[in-house]
């Protein structure tokens, strides 16, 4: 089966722009994400800003992965502003998944013992 057509509606191209646009925004902050485990951090900087359609979760997900890009950078100070407006925003939205991701990030970034506590208490 091909695995897009279920983005496909060609009663509504409006909807199926929009899924195509959002499926293509996450997959820009996912190549992000590798760069930065590349460690070439302007390069996944360029591609989250490629990102120009922000649905809540590819928001969460471009605050993610530029938190990742300081956070491996050697800049965790920088990072975790990030990733706590993404923890936030994936509760928010109900992006559960992602809400743990950004507390994961957020413990890991977090100067001392106190803060990372709070994010794995």
């Amino acid at each position: 089966m091909d695995p897009l057509r279920p983005y496909w509606d060609f009663d509504d191209l409006d909807a199926t722009e929009g899924r195509f646009r959002d499926l293509r925004a996450e997959a820009l902050t996912q190549l992000a994400r590798v760069q930065g485990l590349r460690d070439d951090f302007a390069a996944g900087e360029r591609l989250l800003d490629e990102v120009a359609e922000q649905s809540p979760r590819v928001r969460i997900r471009v605050d993610l992965e530029r938190g990742r890009l300081r956070r491996s950078s050697g800049d965790a100070e920088a990072a975790l502003p990030l990733f706590e407006h993404a923890f936030a925003a994936a509760v928010e939205a109900g992006e559960d998944w992602l809400a743990g991701d950004a507390a994961h990030m957020a413990a890991l970034a977090s100067p001392d013992r106190t803060g990372f506590a709070a994010w794995t208490d």
